[in-house]
């Protein structure tokens, strides 16, 4: 039996054909984007083929491999111990084939991020759109970026802001699309991951939880139900980039750092993210990033949290 689901929004349409319902209810619990999408008309469509067989009967080396051919073509494999996924991305045809043998639920975030994210990047790469890993807020036309590793407060941030009158937009997904000079963001909503703290300081968040499945150590909620909104992608200038970093000792400040300073936090953390033969573009695209938004520092602690909003807005404002 092959389920078939359409996401789609204003700017995207995924298309997913499984044979798994194991694999069905991993890509609707981590999409936030409207499923069937009547009277939504998009400009870019990815077709996903994902299958899951089994028993195993293929072995590879225990590595991650990201190739292309002829710039049209990304093929990724991961095998951990008698797990094993291979996937083909066409660029050309935005067409995804994935196999997975032997799925284990312990390999569920691995797995999801080699046969959703990993080949929707690559596709997305063709078209001129770079991969950042940021969280984003918006306020009428204008967004804020909220970059950093795991764990840097990205989502308490963004989360705080949401509560605050912000429009959330994206957790973890965000494209940077550069054109004549200027970039423009383009989010990926998904489901937002939550940590204990969050839902305890928001408890009336509780009730979007998505129950049994926890990504990364965060459970998950719709923000389309929990902020509202039709779930529809829309272009974004990006005005403020923002560094969390935990203070316990301070309470709420802004550094504000130089355009080199932005731009080499940017490119640790996200250059390392694209194969070899992409970072130049990717560099030229942060460079343009860091050229018309301004950069800071935020440090900011739990019982400050609620001063970070007001902080931002007076800025924005200027």
């Amino acid at each position: 039996m092959v389920y078939r689901d359409v996401y789609v929004s204003r700017n995207i349409c995924l298309k997913i054909n499984t044979n798994s319902k194991r694999i069905r209810s991993l890509v609707k619990n981590i999409l936030d984007l409207n499923r069937k999408g009547k009277g939504v008309h998009s400009s870019l469509t990815v077709e996903f083929y994902l299958n899951e067989l089994s028993p195993a009967r293929l072995t590879v080396k225990d590595k991650f491999i990201y190739s292309r051919e002829g710039g049209q073509t990304g093929r990724f494999s991961l095998s951990f111990g008698s797990a094993l996924a291979k996937v083909e991305a066409d660029a050309r045809t935005k067409v995804v084939r994935a196999d997975i043998l032997n799925f284990e639920d312990s390999l569920k975030e691995r797995i999801l991020d080699l046969i959703l994210m990993e080949p929707l990047r690559f596709i997305l790469a063709g078209k001129k759109l770079c991969f950042l890993h940021a969280s984003a807020v918006s306020r009428g036309r204008d967004c804020v970026v909220i970059n950093g590793p795991q764990r840097s407060g990205k989502s308490t941030l963004a989360l705080t802001l949401a509560k605050n009158g912000f429009n959330f937009m994206a957790d973890d997904d965000c494209y940077l699309r550069l054109e004549r000079g200027k970039v423009t963001l383009f989010p990926l909503p998904t489901k937002m991951g939550l940590d204990n703290k969050s839902l305890i300081r928001y408890p009336e968040l509780k009730r979007y939880v998505m129950q049994g499945h926890i990504y990364g150590g965060r459970r998950r909620i719709s923000t389309r139900a929990a902020f509202g909104g039709d779930g529809n992608i829309r272009n974004y200038n990006c005005r403020m980039i923002l560094f969390p970093r935990y203070a316990p000792a301070r309470g709420v400040y802004m550094k504000r750092l130089s355009r080199d300073e932005a731009l080499g936090r940017l490119c640790k953390i996200n250059c390392a993210l694209y194969p070899r033969g992409t970072r130049p573009r990717i560099f030229w695209t942060l460079y343009s990033l860091t050229k018309n938004a301004d950069s800071f520092v935020l440090g900011y602690n739990d019982s400050s949290l609620d001063k970070v909003p007001a902080a931002i807005n007076n800025f924005l404002m200027r």
